[in-house]
């Protein structure tokens, strides 16, 4: 393979620190850019590649969307029998039980055949399954038909999620991770349009339509794999180490061989990989064997959970019901609604994926947190008055609304910075065990909220917010003792927050130091990691080599 033609124009070389510290961060290896990532051909080619993985994302919120909408169309409601309740539920359901079974196995599809191929498969898995959705005639068959399409999105969320953090651009890692916030609401956006455009049809087109729309993006998807260069740290894994320098130079080196930057990350991510083969790290025991992994464990089922469990799928998913819980029957109304809540969905995810680096994960989760809990807290307030005055006060009604868009805006400030960090937390040998984790706990609580939302918005009203209410503040105390901040820290730097003699996690709260201190503590954590490394390899060369004399 011919090297690539370097890149140079326009790139600064990194400077030397000025701290009086010996070791080196990825941060003093990155070259200034001085002109707009755009503008970098190399740049461009991969960005323009990983969005087959934002695509992923488009179909999960077209999904939501589209069954929020499909509950105030006449047209679905009356052919399926005004499903209420559980059946209802089943219907939501049927999309997170197919999630359910092939996120299990998404780990190992991941392990085996690496980050492009799991996306083509499940693509295509996505596509018979709005097949099926559409040419739905009875109960049985739609949900059959969300099944699968549930189990195609499944392994789509874990691998996507796991291409984005490995393979992009080390300062645009953080940002087009978070942009998979964008990417859902934009599919939800899409779904409302759709839905509120066929309002009109009265045959059972109406809403099968909008179903068979949902297999339009995965073939788009499809064809922008074959744009996207395989992991490197993949590559690395699996003893593929020149082709995995190869995707290095050409994406990250702008084709010089010689950059520190993809000297840095090589030797990094090539030692920090040995490391944990020598320990034997990629075995799913390993989760429990170190106070580090266990901490990093707790941290995924703990952030899966509230990611669920916050109240946004009652947004999502029962709109309807919330609407109607506060007077608001029409349907061309409710449509409507459900419009500009996506549009808003779409400014305010656009507006906070570019704030992950600025705020830090850990500060922007925090302040998602407070602005949701303010929100809920203001919304049952207003849905017990407007109850208790029969629904006549129109002043109420609004308020409700307009805590519903607040609420939106906290619940997208949130997602950016928990989908990054989730990736940044797992160690390379367990991260697609920890996707697989996160979108498992996802699942399962998104189950249970499926089940129990229209069952106790029916029989209980606004009162069911009050839990909401409670478990944000919940959330709230827990994030703030306990979630670390990984901001300016390679995937492998970051393993020095829970792995190093300097570790700052504790079960009695997270360790309070400034950022260059927790950078330094991680580059003297990697250059450790570093000699070790070598050092085991000369010991197996003695070792060889001792065994051959005898």
């Amino acid at each position: 393979m011919s090297e690539p033609k370097p890149q140079t124009e326009g790139i600064a070389k990194p400077v030397a620190r000025e701290d009086g510290e010996n070791t080196q961060t990825l941060h003093d290896t990155l070259p200034k850019l001085d002109k707009y990532w755009w503008q970098y051909p190399s740049l461009l080619k991969l960005n323009l590649g990983l969005s087959c993985a934002l695509l992923a994302w488009v179909t999960n919120g077209f999904d939501g969307s589209m069954l929020n909408g499909l509950q105030g169309l006449p047209q679905w409601t009356n052919y399926f029998d005004n499903p209420e309740e559980a059946r209802l539920g089943t219907m939501s359901n049927g999309f997170a039980y197919g999630n359910l079974i092939s996120i299990v196995f998404s780990s190992w599809i991941c392990e085996k055949w690496g980050r492009r191929w799991p996306l083509v498969g499940s693509g295509v898995v996505l596509i018979i399954g709005t097949i099926i959705q559409t040419a739905a005639t009875n109960f049985v068959m739609f949900v059959l038909g969300r099944f699968v399409v549930g189990m195609g999105v499944g392994v789509l969320g874990v691998v996507s999620l796991l291409l984005l953090a490995e393979v992009s651009y080390p300062t645009h890692r953080a940002i087009i991770t978070a942009m998979t916030s964008i990417f859902w609401p934009f599919g939800a956006l899409v779904a409302a349009l759709v839905t509120y455009g066929t309002f009109k049809m009265e045959s059972t087109w109406g809403w099968r339509i909008p179903s068979l729309l949902q297999g339009a993006f995965p073939i788009v998807q499809i064809a922008l794999v074959f744009m996207t260069p395989e992991s490197p740290r993949w590559l690395i894994d699996q003893n593929r180490h020149e082709e995995a320098e190869q995707v290095l130079i050409k994406y990250h080196g702008f084709g010089d061989p010689a950059s520190p930057l993809v000297q840095y990350e090589l030797a990094e991510i090539s030692a920090a990989i040995e490391m944990e083969k020598i320990n034997k790290s990629t075995e799913w025991k390993q989760w429990f064997k170190t106070r580090g992994n266990f901490y990093r464990l707790c941290l995924l089922i703990f952030l899966g959970f509230v990611r669920q469990l916050q109240g946004n799928a009652l947004v999502s998913y029962y709109l309807v019901l919330v609407l109607k819980s506060i007077g608001i029957h029409s349907a061309p109304n409710m449509l409507l609604i459900n419009v500009g809540l996506q549009v808003w969905s779409v400014i305010t995810c656009g507006a906070f994926s570019v704030t992950v680096e600025k705020f830090g994960r850990r500060n922007q989760i925090l302040l998602s947190l407070a602005t949701m809990f303010i929100a809920f807290l203001i919304w049952t307030i207003c849905s017990a008055k407007a109850e208790e005055q029969g629904f006549k006060n129109k002043g109420l009604s609004a308020a409700v609304l307009l805590m519903i868009f607040v609420f939106q805006a906290g619940s997208h400030f949130y997602s950016p910075a928990v989908y990054t960090l989730v990736m940044e937390i797992p160690q390379y040998s367990l991260r697609s065990k920890a996707s697989m984790i996160f979108s498992l706990v996802q699942n399962l609580a998104g189950i249970f909220s499926g089940y129990v939302n229209p069952i106790a918005m029916k029989r209980i009203g606004w009162k069911y917010y009050i839990v909401y209410v409670v478990l944000l503040a919940f959330d709230f105390v827990v994030v703030y003792f306990y979630v670390p901040e990984t901001k300016n820290m390679s995937l492998e730097e970051v393993a020095a927050i829970f792995d190093s003699d300097n570790a700052l996690i504790s079960w009695r709260g997270i360790g309070r130091i400034g950022d260059r201190e927790r950078m330094n503590n991680a580059a003297r954590y990697m250059e450790g990691s570093v000699k070790a490394t070598a050092s085991k390899r000369e010991e197996e060369i003695i070792e060889v080599e001792n065994v051959d004399q005898k």
